[in-house]
C-alpha cells in the first residue's frame, strides 16, 4: 500500500443468521485457458446473506470461513488460531461497526479449491461470534482480499459457485468494468435517487446496504426505523430508511431498503478515501461480479 495504516481495516460487514455450506467442488476448464475449478457455496442466513467457502490452512480442513470483500485482511477467530497454534502480535484496534482489540499473525498455506496462497498474513480477532451463537455453525474466519487480490475472482450469485484465476495484467476477463483505486476495500462510484456519484464499498459480507448518515442528509432521506448491527466491535444502534434507486455501473436496484449508520467516517479516515455507503447482498445477490484485482476493476452481469 503506498499509506500508513494506524488502526486496521478487518470487518466492515453486518453479520447475520447462516446455515451450513455444501462443500463439494466441481471440475471446469476457463476461457483464459488456464485449469480452474469451480468452488460451490451457499447463500446462508435468514435472508441468504452470506457466502461461506471450504478452505485448508498448513494442510488442514476443511474449515468453515465467510468469503468476504468487506475485509482487507483474512480473519482468524482467537480460539481457531490459537488451536492452529498461529503466532501473533497485538497490533492498533481493528475497525468494524465499532473497534476491537486485533493481533497479526501468518500462515504457511490458506487454501481456497485448488488456489493457495503461501505466507499469507492473518489478523486474529473477535466478530463472528455472535453468528457462531446463533447458528451452531463452526465458523473459523473471514477470508479477506489480500487473498483474493492473487486471482481474478468471479461470484457467481445465481448459480452459487466461486472461479478463482490466478491474476494477470493482461487479462481481459472483468477488464471492462468499473475501476477502483489502490485502497484497502473495493470502492466503487454508486448513484443514489439519480444523484452522487458516492463512494461505496463492495461488501460480499454485508447483509444489507449500508449509507452513511451524511449521505442520508444530503439526499434528504428520513429514518427512524431503529435498527441493531452486529460485527468487529459488537453491537452497534442504526435506523433504516427507503430510497428509489441505486445504480452501480449499468446496473439499478429499484426501491431497496438502506441501512444508515455513523461508522464510515472513521473507516473513511482509516483508508484514505470517503466511504458514503457498503454495496452489500440485497443488491449483489442479483448479479454475477467478476473483480479483476490486477487491473482494479469489477463487472457486474
Amino acid at each position: 500500500m503506498n499509506f500508513r495504516i494506524t488502526r486496521v481495516v478487518v470487518k466492515i460487514g453486518l453479520i447475520l443468521a447462516m446455515a451450513l455450506p455444501s462443500l463439494a467442488q466441481t471440475k471446469t476448464t476457463s476461457s483464459e485457458k488456464t485449469m480452474t475449478f469451480k468452488i460451490p457455496f451457499e447463500l446462508v442466513g435468514t435472508n441468504k446473506t452470506h457466502i461461506v467457502v471450504p478452505v485448508f490452512i498448513d494442510g488442514k480442513g476443511p474449515f468453515q470461513f465467510l468469503f468476504d470483500t468487506g475485509a482487507a485482511t483474512t480473519i482468524l477467530l482467537p480460539d481457531f488460531a490459537r488451536e492452529l497454534k498461529v503466532k501473533s502480535r497485538p497490533i492498533d484496534d481493528a475497525i468494524g461497526v465499532g473497534t476491537a482489540r486485533a493481533y497479526e499473525g501468518k500462515v504457511s498455506s490458506f487454501s481456497l479449491g485448488k488456489n493457495k496462497v503461501s505466507n499469507l498474513k492473518v489478523y486474529v480477532a473477535e466478530g463472528l461470534e455472535s453468528v457462531k451463537k446463533a447458528t451452531g455453525i463452526d465458523l473459523k474466519g473471514a477470508v479477506g482480499l489480500n487473498f483474493m487480490r492473487h486471482f481474478i475472482v468471479t461470484i457467481n450469485y445465481p448459480d452459487e459457485f466461486l472461479r478463482l484465476v490466478p491474476g494477470q495484467r493482461n487479462s481481459t476477463l472483468g477488464a471492462a468494468g468499473v475501476h477502483f483505486p489502490k485502497k484497502d476495500l473495493i470502492v466503487i462510484p454508486v448513484l443514489v435517487n439519480g444523484r452522487g456519484p458516492y463512494n461505496f464499498a463492495v461488501e460480499t459480507g454485508a447483509g444489507g446496504i449500508v449509507i452513511s448518515n451524511e449521505t442520508a442528509l444530503a439526499l434528504g432521506l428520513k429514518h427512524d426505523d431503529a435498527a441493531t448491527l452486529s460485527g468487529v466491535g459488537g453491537l452497534k444502534a442504526a435506523t433504516r430508511a427507503k430510497i428509489d434507486t441505486l445504480e452501480a455501473g449499468t446496473k439499478t436496484l429499484q426501491n431497496p431498503r438502506v441501512v444508515v449508520v455513523d461508522f464510515l467516517t472513521p473507516l473513511s479516515q482509516e483508508i484514505g478515501i470517503r466511504i458514503d455507503g457498503l454495496l452489500g447482498q440485497p443488491f449483489l445477490k442479483n448479479f454475477t461480479l467478476v473483480i479483476n484485482f490486477p487491473r482494479r476493476t469489477i463487472t457486474l452481469k
